[in-house]
């Protein structure tokens, strides 16, 4: 009795040994690469995540939980790169621009981190474009889904978009005439209805009006409400201290199998009816398949891939592996592009004199939305501009998601270790007066004007192979829904300024407030 006291003892210290050196670690790379980099490097430690206490202390400086990096870059010049620790690890942020372009450049030598902190990840997304995968895997990946995102491809989405913008355009406007226009407007929340159902006709067929009851209540939604519902559950739970502390204390796998709360039941209930949902559709999907069909949706393209491929290929396409693509494009092209066409509607109210310019080509292209087609969209010029000068000062996403480096390598003269996590911000540079004149000045103009080298900080949706595959497909499902606001209501916005407005980061970089819009019915 004794000795295995005595075991257990060892190995119990072994434990709290192995935690305090995995914790304190991080510190002295920290400190050693402080003195060797001088100002060319900030740092920042915490027992779990190093920069955890900037987002808050941000908000509460500058209404704005990012803009401390911001704010870093421009107090020092000179500063390329944070450096921390995430979950025990050294964790490297890069804020330079070369060393972002060069990373970017350099994917093979890295692996997406961060999904597997989403809990039941590996239900959803990890086989996907997005999701944790190898290097050569998601080039295969990419190669079958590109040619959908052809500008030729992306001429038969627009009347899709124009048709489900179209029903939901007309839904607002009875729920304002019934409510004689006493509606608050979650913006963000209430275009996810368009551009999720955009997502769902474009991957299984503009035929597709499929639904699910939630098993926790008696309600049938559309698979895109669903799983906007769900996804949002998820999040929140996978970003909450308890999530956090429970996977560095337990581990993983214990975490994530035992000690349940109901509220994880719950939520493993709503994943797997989803699941299965989406797997009768891919297997249906699957067996109508005509490979004559010359006007295929995403998923046949997938399934194509499916079915001609060969015996013993090291990268075989499974049909879980299609689920998992249209989970991780509803995920991609729902929040980001609902976020985008928000912020579009919003910065009209808060600025009339740009609302005019932007009403005004608006009207001069079209005289109704029956005129909007692909080609009368690339007449857009203003609205081009405004569109890039929103995401320059208030984008849809801060930063990259974190990636492993699976080797020792350089970035720019600094040694990154195996092993060591590598995340870059993207807000700073378009906020910062190093890159753009008056930064905190909205200003579409400057998108008309001449300038040297723009392309190396204006990554918006980043850049080389993290480049957002859906990037033109969000810009012309924005200009489309902003259309039909325009046609439809008067917008305005109860905020005299910007700076007024507290913005985080959490899918999506957004405001804490919904409700940054007054719409009214055009008369």
């Amino acid at each position: 009795m004794t000795s295995i006291a005595l075991t257990l003892g060892l190995f119990i210290c072994f434990l709290i040994l192995n935690f305090i050196y995995k914790l304190f670690r991080p510190y002295y790379i920290m400190l050693k690469w402080k003195k060797q980099y001088g100002d060319k490097v900030e740092y920042y430690f915490h027992p779990i995540n190093g920069s955890k206490h900037k987002p808050k202390e941000s908000l509460e400086k500058f209404n704005d939980d990012h803009y401390w990096v911001v704010d870093i870059v421009n107090r020092n010049p000179n500063v390329q790169l944070i450096i921390s620790n995430y979950m025990g690890k050294v964790m490297i942020i890069l804020l330079n621009p070369d060393l972002i372009r060069e990373q970017a450049q350099n994917q093979r030598f890295y692996e997406r981190r961060g999904l597997e902190q989403v809990w039941l990840s590996h239900k959803l997304l990890t086989l996907s474009l997005f999701g944790d995968i190898s290097f050569d895997k998601w080039k295969k990946q990419k190669a079958i889904l590109s040619p959908v995102f052809h500008f030729d491809n992306l001429k038969s989405k627009v009347e899709i978009i124009k048709e489900v913008t179209a029903k939901e355009v007309e839904k607002y406007k009875k729920l304002y005439t019934v409510n004689d226009g006493n509606i608050k407007w979650d913006l963000e929340n209430e275009l996810k209805d368009i551009t999720g159902e955009v997502v769902v006709k474009s991957f299984f067929g503009k035929e597709y009006n499929g639904t699910i009851k939630d098993p926790n209540g008696a309600k049938e939604l559309s698979i895109s409400e669903y799983f906007v519902n769900t996804m949002q559950q998820l999040t929140v739970y996978s970003m909450s201290m308890k999530h956090l502390m429970k996977r560095t204390f337990l581990g993983k796998y214990i975490s994530d199998k035992f000690f349940l709360s109901q509220e994880q039941k719950q939520m493993i209930k709503k994943v797997e009816v989803m699941r299965q949902v989406l797997d009768n559709i891919v297997e249906e999907k699957i067996n109508s398949f005509d490979p004559n069909k010359t006007n295929i949706d995403l998923s046949e393209i997938y399934i194509s891939a499916f079915l001609n491929q060969k015996q013993g290929e090291q990268y075989p396409i499974t049909k879980e592996e299609i689920v998992h693509q249209f989970i991780a494009f509803h995920i991609t092209g729902a929040g980001t592009t609902a976020n985008l066409a928000s912020k579009l509607i919003y910065f009209l109210g808060l600025y009339p004199e740009v609302k005019a310019k932007v009403e005004k080509e608006i009207s001069d292209v079209f005289a109704s939305t029956d005129d909007i087609n692909f080609e009368n969209l690339k007449k857009l010029v203003y609205v081009q501009a405004y569109m890039k000068e929103v995401l320059r000062y208030f984008g849809t996403v801060s930063k990259s998601m974190m990636r492993e480096s699976m080797k020792r390598q350089q970035i720019g003269g600094f040694t990154i270790e195996k092993g060591w996590i590598v995340q870059s911000f993207i807000h700073q540079m378009m906020r910062s007066h190093h890159y753009f004149p008056e930064p905190d000045d909205f200003r579409p103009e400057r998108f008309l004007e001449k300038y040297t080298d723009i392309q190396k900080v204006y990554t918006p949706f980043h850049q080389g192979s993290q480049n957002c595959i859906g990037q033109h497909l969000a810009e012309m499902e924005a200009k489309i829904i902003l259309i039909y606001f325009v046609k439809n209501f008067e917008i305005s916005c109860p905020y005299k300024s910007h700076a007024d407005i507290k913005i985080i980061q959490s899918t999506t970089y957004r405001s804490i407030d919904p409700y940054l819009c007054q719409i009214k019915l055009k008369k």
